[in-house]
């Protein structure tokens, strides 16, 4: 294999992981319609849209990205009632907009995924204690 080989699969392993939360979320019955996107991943369109692809969410890119403090900042504005959730919108407006599309190959490789973490994530735990 190739590096760029090893890197789509680095991308790709991140975006099974993303799709298995979004997927445990909605089995949840939280409504994960879609993702608004922060921080140096939203620099990489190849991670950013592997995500999409294999969630089958959209995600937003926000105009600035600078990822947690700014969250933070705007929640402490709504706990102090200063603003409401709503107000994210002018706060950080949406730059980009990543499409999911359909993808066979993710499809199938996400299933293969679920089924190497069913077989193998006691032996993860083990390895992590």
């Amino acid at each position: 294999h190739t590096r760029g080989n090893m890197y789509r699969a680095l991308i790709e392993g991140i975006a099974f992981g993303t799709a298995h939360v979004v997927e445990t979320y909605r089995k949840a019955g939280v409504g994960l319609d879609r993702i608004l996107a922060v921080g140096g991943g939203t620099k990489n369109l190849l991670w950013m849209q592997a995500i999409s692809d294999t969630s089958q969410v959209d995600q937003f890119v926000c105009e600035k990205t600078v990822g947690a403090s700014y969250g933070d900042a705007f929640l402490a504005r709504v706990a102090l009632g200063e603003a409401k959730l709503a107000d994210i919108r002018h706060w950080n407006p949406i730059a980009t907009q990543i499409t999911a599309a359909q993808d066979p190959a993710y499809e199938k490789n996400y299933a293969l995924f679920r089924r190497l973490y069913e077989q193998t994530k006691d032996i993860a735990k083990e390895l992590s204690s």
